[in-house]
């Protein structure tokens, strides 16, 4: 369910400075699983999930504020490239579920 005060939130968390933002899922997916370069980071939150939140989680452990889905190219075009044009839903769904279960398994940035 949409949190209907989470703009308002987010507005008052902008007004005490800086936040911090996570960066660089690809680079860290690169360094944790040990893929060959050029596959399909996006696939990874359907076939390797655990890899993918253990990403989001260190982000968080770190301190990260704002954290990002793993869906950066889970568009039909960036996914035509490896195939996955027709599972560009499931992916995203799936980036999305990810990213939402490390979030509320955490203490992470709820106020």
């Amino acid at each position: 369910m949409p949190d209907i005060n989470a703009r308002e939130r987010f507005a008052e968390r902008l007004q005490r400075g800086p936040l911090l933002c996570d960066g660089a899922m690809g680079t860290q997916l690169y360094q944790r699983g040990g893929m060959p370069y050029g596959q399909c980071l996006d696939e990874l939150s359907l076939t390797s999930p655990d890899l993918v939140k253990s990403v989001h989680l260190g982000y968080i452990q770190a301190g990260a504020e704002l954290n990002e889905t793993n869906t950066f190219g889970a568009n039909r075009e960036r996914l035509a490239v490896h195939g996955l044009q027709a599972r560009t839903d499931e992916i995203n769904r799936a980036g999305d579920l990810g990213h939402y279960e490390v979030f509320e398994s955490t203490e992470a940035v709820q106020s």
